[in-house]
């Protein structure tokens, strides 16, 4: 069904089922997508109609206007699958999966880059223009008039647009209307690595061959931050008869760096004429330099824009991510008579790699595990997924538990996954005879507290080595009956190397002293280390996940 998502604001995520033929958007009550955003938005600000199965949006005269995909729309707009459409502040994504996305604007072929060889540094910049060729030429000019209405159109286009991809568009086809010499025009940006890559492009030629643009040049414009002219660039010493010039056979040609408002280089704007008897002029190269400007504002704005938009997008995700997460993990504790349970989970960023289960047993046994993927965010989430559901599969499959931890082990390794391992432990309770089986590997021992209050660690030799490292590794088990109201404490290393922001760590003797001072149910216990934590780290954040399970024999 088709419907509209909340991709940004308080209501993030939130999904509007689009069932009727006309959908309102605004902040009026009978609205059927009611947005409260203040004035800004008006009582009814917009509406989705539908036509036989197309849907359609169209501004309510609203103040503020109505966007999709960054561009403010006029009269009725057709929507296509993944439109973003803009409503002051919200953002909302269509979703139909009837239709396809919206179609790219291309302008008829695609781009080739060249490496040929370097610019001379000497080449003509817009401080000091330095032009090769002679003759006098006939040009074709746009008059003052065209050109001042050329600029006007194209700054108020450029402050409706938010997207990248709507920016660039209406700069070439303004500087088209300024330079009717001009044949082609090439808007490059540069990416998060720092590369450059051809991003928009517009021709008036009916051509199958490629556009061609020079790598060289654009190097030497966007590392110099000059702007390069050239009136017979095939007869121009400084390119050397570069193949992007003379395969094209390019007579004239201008290229100027797109510098942001944090005086940042973004990319390059080039364009050229391939008639010899219509070159650019140093006038022209400071008009086209005064296009690059605001161009260049434009794109830093949009790609702004796009960046916050797809951090909201990746928020959801992982917001969403965080609650899947969450139903892995048990949503309550066991209830088993003449014993009380505490279990506690918190990731350090919205997603972890902590894990803790209970499973039960035949033979009213419980098995309680607790492991700590190493790494955080996606990857170890991912793996701790696997992994509960790999140790679901081998406890209800396999009976003896050394045999269930290599197993797991095994599986870990066979995944190999470089860098990736995981330290677990594993207690089986047999409440017949208050016995816990506890196999390790590689993680931190527990802590027994006896009924006497003291506290101790329980080491194991049989220990074996961390899951996913060692193929083949065998696991032994050791022994431990629990008195009464004595309990077992099994922790991650994020609650102990818990840090405040100078340095210091919150420590396993602390972690000891704490639990020897604490008294009562699994619960108390467990809640006294978890508030003396957050009393140690203050206003310093978490910077590791922490997951705790407490097991206590009642009195």
């Amino acid at each position: 069904m088709a419907h509209l998502e909340a991709a940004n604001g308080s209501s993030i995520g939130t999904k509007y089922d689009l069932v009727g033929e006309q959908c309102r958007l605004g902040r009026h009550p009978d609205c059927e997508v009611l947005i409260d955003s203040g004035g800004s938005v008006s009582r009814f600000h917009a509406e989705i109609r539908r036509q036989e199965g197309t849907f359609f949006l169209k501004d309510c005269e609203s103040r503020n206007g109505t966007f999709v995909n960054g561009q403010m729309i006029e009269g009725e707009e057709k929507l296509y699958d993944q439109d973003l459409i803009q409503i002051c502040d919200l953002v909302f994504e269509f979703c139909d999966e009837k239709t396809t996305p919206r179609p790219q604007a291309t302008t008829g072929f695609p781009i080739s880059v060249v490496d040929d060889q370097a610019v001379d540094t000497e080449a003509s910049i817009m401080s000091r223009l330095e032009i090769s060729g002679t003759g006098s030429l006939v040009h074709v000019r746009a008059t003052a008039d065209t050109k001042l209405k050329a600029m006007m159109e194209l700054t108020e286009s450029l402050g409706k647009v938010l997207t990248v991809d709507a920016v660039l568009p209406p700069v070439l086809q303004s500087l088209f209307k300024v330079f009717l010499q001009a044949d082609d025009g090439v808007i490059v940006l540069r990416d998060e690595s720092g590369n450059w890559e051809p991003r928009f492009w517009q021709s008036r030629r009916e051509t199958e061959e490629r556009v061609r643009v020079s790598r060289s040049i654009m190097n030497h414009v966007m590392t110099q931050r000059e702007g390069i002219l050239s009136r017979d660039a095939a007869d121009d010493s400084r390119f050397n008869m570069s193949e992007s010039i003379a395969s094209l056979r390019i007579r004239s040609f201008m290229c100027v760096p797109l510098v942001d408002t944090e005086n940042v280089v973004i990319g390059a704007l080039q364009v050229d004429a391939v008639d010899s008897k219509d070159t650019f002029s140093e006038e022209d190269l400071e008009l086209l330099a005064a296009v690059a400007s605001q161009a260049a504002i434009a794109i830093g704005r949009a790609q702004l824009h796009d960046k916050s938009v797809e951090v909201q997008r990746i928020e959801s995700e992982l917001e969403l991510a965080r609650r899947v997460q969450l139903q892995l993990l048990p949503k309550s504790n066991p209830i088993i008579a003449a014993y009380d349970f505490f279990s506690h989970y918190k990731a350090a960023n919205k997603i972890g790699g902590d894990y803790y289960d209970f499973v039960r047993l035949p033979d009213a046994r419980l098995a309680m595990l607790l492991a700590d993927v190493s790494g955080h965010g996606v990857a170890a989430a991912m793996q701790m997924a696997k992994l509960s559901a790999d140790a679901k599969f081998c406890l209800a499959t396999i009976d003896d538990p050394a045999e269930v931890m290599a197993k797991l082990n095994q599986l870990l390794c066979d995944d190999d996954i470089d860098g990736r391992f995981v330290t677990m432990i594993m207690m089986i309770l047999s409440p017949l005879d208050s016995e816990l089986t506890i196999l390790n590997a590689g993680h931190s021992n527990p802590l027994l507290k006896k009924s006497n209050g003291e506290v101790v660690e329980l080491p194991n030799k049989h220990a074996g080595p961390l899951l996913g490292v060692v193929d083949g590794a065998t696991y032994g088990v050791a022994k431990q009956v629990l008195g009464l109201n004595e309990s077992l404490t099994i922790f991650t290393d994020g609650l102990f190397e818990a840090m405040k922001s100078d340095g210091s760590q919150y420590g396993e003797a602390r972690l000891a002293k704490q639990l020897a001072s604490a008294s009562g149910t699994a619960e108390d216990l467990g809640q006294s280390i978890i508030q003396d934590i957050e009393e140690f780290l203050g206003d310093s954040s978490q910077t590791d996940d922490i997951c705790m399970l407490t097991i206590r024999r009642k009195p």
